[in-house]
């Protein structure tokens, strides 16, 4: 048996001194070897992160897919169920509910594509803007597709109302 020199608190001292150094890892302390240990959770949570950072640099591009694709579903839901009654009371806020719509579209095709974080929603949300103020030009580039997809009567009044190659929303039209 060994009879230690040290006072408690110069042991206690000690221990506090690497503590602080240590922050937030703990030392184990083994007989007269000293451990650090890391928690499981947290080599799991960096075990879990690091391929998902990898995977998910490339996600940006679905995200905006399914925002462009929310808006023609909604468009094309819009050009053929829209009734005088829901027309009516909608009102004069068509761009607002169709944005809301085309938005709840898009997040539910990012579900099945597992696009759920809150940067990729606002991407959706992009796509959908864009899609909003880009969709036109389907009218002028491919007007037989359009007009099946959507309505003679939605291509008539796109090529009436727009210029080709052109993004437009509220007033503001942008030439590409």
């Amino acid at each position: 048996m060994t009879i230690s020199s040290t006072s408690f608190n110069d042991r206690l001292t000690r221990i506090e001194k690497i503590s602080a150094k240590n922050k937030g890892r703990v030392v184990l302390h083994v007989g007269d070897r000293e451990m650090n240990v890391r928690a499981d959770s947290a080599m799991l949570r960096g075990a879990i992160a690091e391929p998902r950072t990898k995977r998910r640099l490339l996600a940006f591009i679905p995200a905006l897919g399914t925002g462009v694709a929310g808006f023609v579903l909604a468009s094309v839901l819009r050009e053929h169920f829209m009734t005088p009654q829901i027309a009516e009371a909608i009102g004069t806020h068509a761009d607002l509910a169709l944005f809301g719509a085309a938005l709840l579209v898009a997040f539910v095709i990012g579900l099945f594509f597992k696009l759920l974080s809150t940067k990729l929603v606002m991407l959706q949300a992009l796509g959908v803007v864009i899609a909003m103020a880009g969709l036109h030009n389907l009218a002028f580039w491919q007007p037989a597709l359009a007009s099946s997809v959507f309505s003679e009567a939605w291509v008539q009044q796109k090529v009436a109302e727009t210029e080709p190659r052109t993004l437009t929303y509220a007033g503001a039209v942008i030439h590409f």
